[in-house]
């Protein structure tokens, strides 16, 4: 028997009215728009060749839409911040190469991962040739 837990209003939202979330407190900068508008008029191929390949509509074209990015990328990070999740920054790394005996950087050579370009498996690759300090070798 089904139970009956009375009536209740309902109403439907649109997935694209998204007005009661994504409020941020923080100001946003006058003129910076929800989606990017660059300076000049582009078309969809060019949009499409952007995204994909990386070439530019226009010169300048990926200047404008880095700064945008960066514009909200702040204000993102300041909303975080005001919310009380502010981001983990790490300090960025400048890895030092190590030098041999001679004082010439040092060339380890690493396992790779190498791609048959005819079967498309991945395999893994050691240069067994390369003597290591930890092996024992015969005079």
């Amino acid at each position: 028997m089904a139970t009956y837990y009375g009536k209740t209003h309902v109403s439907a939202k649109s997935m694209y009215d998204d007005s009661d979330e994504d409020d941020y407190t923080v100001p946003i900068p006058e003129g910076l728009t929800e989606y990017f508008e660059p300076s000049r008029p582009v078309t969809n191929e060019q949009i499409i060749a952007w995204e994909t390949k990386g070439i530019e509509p226009y010169p300048g074209y990926a200047d404008e839409f880095n700064e945008w990015d960066k514009a909200w990328e702040m204000v993102n990070r300041a909303q975080a911040e005001a919310d009380g999740n502010p981001y983990l920054v790490l300090p960025t790394a400048h890895p030092q190469p190590d030098f041999d005996a001679d004082g010439r950087p040092a060339d380890f050579d690493d396992p790779e991962i190498v791609v048959d370009p005819d079967s498309g498996l991945a395999k893994l690759y050691v240069d067994e040739d390369v003597e290591t300090e930890d092996e024992d070798t015969e005079d």
